[in-house]
C-alpha cells in the first residue's frame, strides 16, 4: 500500500511540474550532492497500530483497522548558485506543501479518509547538531511521519501458491551391504 502511495505521489508531483523523484525506500544508495528526492517507506520506528472498526453496522469479516506507519524523507536543495540555508528551506517548503496535498488526495481516494493527520513533521537538524548524519548534505532534510489506515479483512489467501507438481514415475536403485566388508547388493526400486 505504501509503495502504491509513493508511485501515485510521484506522478501527481510530476504533473504539477515538480522535478523531484519520489522513491520507495529505505534509500540504501549514497545521496548525490545535487539530487533532491523524496523517499517514502514504512515507518519501522513507529510501527503499526490496530483499532476496532467504527460504525453502526458491523461487517463480520472486517475485524479491525490497521494504521500502517509511513514515513517520508524530503531531501531538498535549492538550485540557486551559492544557495544559503534559507534558500534550501524556501525550496523545501514548496515541496512539503505539494507532497502533503498529493498524499491527502491519495488518502481520500484510497483510504476513504477526509484528511490525514501527520504524527510528526519537521526539519531534521543539520551540521554538527545532527551527529554527523546529514552533515554532508548541502540542502535540508524534512521528515513526515503519519499513519495510513487499512481495513483488516478475514479472508482466504489471495496470491501465487507454492509450485506444485505431479510425480509421474520414479525409478532407481539402492546399494545395500549386510556387513561392512560385503560387496554391495543392488536392489532395484520399481
Amino acid at each position: 500500500m505504501i509503495v502504491a502511495l509513493a508511485e501515485a505521489v510521484g506522478l501527481a508531483l510530476a504533473a504539477k511540474g515538480f522535478a523531484i523523484p519520489v522513491r520507495f525506500g529505505p534509500d540504501r544508495l549514497a545521496r548525490s550532492a545535487h539530487e533532491s528526492a523524496i523517499v517514502v517507506d514504512y515507518d519501522r520506528a513507529s510501527g503499526d497500530t490496530f483499532a476496532p472498526v467504527q460504525g453502526a453496522v458491523r461487517n463480520p469479516r472486517h475485524t479491525a483497522v490497521r494504521g500502517m506507519g509511513a514515513r517520508a524523507m524530503i531531501w531538498a536543495r535549492s538550485g540557486l548558485p551559492g544557495a544559503r540555508e534559507q534558500d534550501h528551506v524556501r525550496a523545501c517548503d514548496q515541496i512539503v506543501d505539494a507532497f502533503y496535498c498529493a498524499v491527502n488526495a491519495w488518502m481520500a481516494q484510497h483510504s476513504r479518509v477526509a484528511t490525514f493527520t501527520v504524527g510528526q513533521a519537521g526539519y531534521l537538524p543539520s551540521g554538527p547538531e545532527s551527529g554527523g548524519e546529514w552533515e554532508a548534505w548541502p540542502g535540508v532534510v524534512y521528515q513526515f511521519r503519519w499513519s495510513v489506515p487499512r481495513g483488516v479483512i478475514d479472508r482466504d489467501y489471495v496470491g501465487a501458491a507454492l509450485p506444485e507438481g505431479t510425480i509421474t514415475s520414479t525409478s532407481g536403485s539402492v546399494q545395500i551391504r549386510r556387513n561392512a566388508d560385503d560387496i554391495p547388493e543392488i536392489v532395484e526400486i520399481p
